[in-house]
């Protein structure tokens, strides 16, 4: 896709594992690019499922958590004036502000 008066192309459409694949895996033996490969997936399906699935499970299903858990949990929030959902996006606003900034400081300090 080219759009007029910009130096960048889009190419689609593009596979979900078009995104995973880094140039310096062709560099590398196939064991280690495949288990760092493994390992980009396992983090993308983390970071995509770990904060929803605490959202529902501390709001709404509260059952599935142990009692002692449950009890620790509820301390640790005592004090917090956020609920989850709000406390979740913005732990999620603070890092994309974090990686954005360690893009753009120098090597040293970065």
């Amino acid at each position: 896709m080219l759009v007029d008066g910009t130096p960048f192309v889009l190419l689609v459409p593009a596979l979900f594992i078009d995104f995973i694949q880094a140039a310096e895996d062709h560099y590398q033996p196939a064991l280690f690019s495949t288990l760092i490969r493994m390992l980009r997936i396992l983090s993308i399906f983390l970071t995509t499922f770990a904060p929803s699935l605490y959202i529902a499970i501390t709001t709404i299903n509260q059952e599935m958590i142990p009692t002692p858990l449950l009890l620790s949990l509820t301390a640790q929030r005592e004090g917090v004036p956020f609920p989850a959902l709000v406390e979740a996006l913005i732990m999620e606003v603070a890092l994309e502000i974090l990686r954005e900034a360690g893009i753009r400081m120098p090597r040293t300090i970065g």
